[in-house]
């Protein structure tokens, strides 16, 4: 494991929100960390309604200025109730006082730092990722790696093996989406999300823990460059709707060039 992923296991401890019923399917052993209990949360509680607020803030913090910040009732309807949100936090007295300030945060409050939101589907064979965020370069505080962490330790805990997604071309998140595995892509252009550029993909067949969070390195394929343009994934679209099955596998260093498969 790198040194980087260390250091926050290091200082960072995991929680969970969910249902008590949800709970009870959990691996909260994942990773030779055991989730203490005062880090579980029930929404249905109001001694645990401050933390879940502070989950609120830093979905603002993530998804606010662009325009996708979570309504509380989404959180409640579709991600609490149905599902489960996994991440990291630290006691609040552990931050600097201006990231405290930011937070509103004070003593030894435990602070979300990271969240993975996942959602089990109908099929009872997969989830749907709904949300994935830190607040890695929104602080002070060193949090390089937060993002991947989170979400293969989400993954972990849900003991899932299929995932169904959605993000945008130009996220950032994509390139640590296409860290864990190959994403096969359902569809590239899905014009009635809010933001057209949206893409939606199932991953299988995740990594190891040496590939992911270690130096293990990727085995090489055989791929075609793609240009994530408005026409290109409008073309590329065409082409999933005529059966073609194409696997995205990496994001090279430039801007909306990837690699595909088909």
């Amino acid at each position: 494991m790198k040194h980087k992923y260390h250091h926050l296991l290091g200082k960072l401890k995991p929680y969970i929100i969910c249902h008590p019923n949800t709970l009870s399917a959990l691996n909260k052993d994942y990773m030779g960390m055991t989730v203490h209990a005062d880090h579980i949360y029930n929404p249905l509680l109001t001694k645990d309604f401050d933390f879940i607020n502070r989950i609120i803030k830093m979905d603002e913090l993530s998804f606010g200025p662009g325009g996708m910040g979570m309504p509380r009732w989404v959180l409640f309807d579709c991600a609490l109730i149905p599902g489960a949100v996994i991440g990291f936090g630290i006691p609040a007295n552990q931050l600097t006082s201006a990231d405290q300030a930011l937070l509103k945060v004070v003593g030894d409050d435990f602070v979300p730092l990271s969240m993975y939101i996942a959602i089990p589907n109908a099929d009872g064979k997969s989830w749907f990722g709904h949300n994935l965020s830190s607040l890695n370069g929104i602080l002070k505080e060193d949090l390089k790696g937060l993002g991947l962490l989170t979400k293969y330790y989400a993954l972990g805990v849900l003991k899932i093996e299929k995932l169904i997604g959605a993000t945008q071309w130009d996220s950032a998140a994509l390139g640590l989406h296409l860290k864990l595995s190959p994403m096969k892509l359902l569809a590239s252009h899905v014009s009635i999300h809010t933001h057209e550029n949206t893409l939606c993909y199932e991953s299988f067949n995740f990594y190891p823990e040496e590939q992911v969070l270690g130096d293990q390195r990727p085995l090489q394929i055989k791929t075609k460059e793609f240009t994530s343009d408005l026409v290109g994934i409008k073309n590329l679209q065409k082409r999933i709707e005529a059966g073609e099955e194409i696997i995205l596998i990496s994001k090279d260093s430039k801007q909306s060039v990837f690699h595909l498969q088909s």
